[in-house]
């Protein structure tokens, strides 16, 4: 599906789940106890800061379309 033909509400949903995973990504390291998974964790960072930048994306692209539509039922 297309970000064009989503609703805005799912963009919404989507934009928030993503950016919650980064910030999940980001801040879980130092609350793992094994070295190897902290590690893992630890680099894939820049993962966990593309997850926010495009969860803002769709955050902000969802409030947009939900301003300039109208609502439809």
């Amino acid at each position: 599906m297309k970000f064009q033909n989503m609703p805005a509400r799912h963009l919404l949903l989507r934009g928030i789940a993503c950016a919650a995973i980064g910030a999940a990504i980001l801040v879980a390291p130092p609350y793992m106890r094994s070295e190897e998974l902290r590690a893992a964790v630890q680099g894939s960072a820049m993962v966990g800061w593309l997850a926010i930048a495009v969860g803002i994306a769709l955050v902000g692209y969802g409030a947009y379309k939900g301003r300039a539509a109208p609502a439809k039922r």
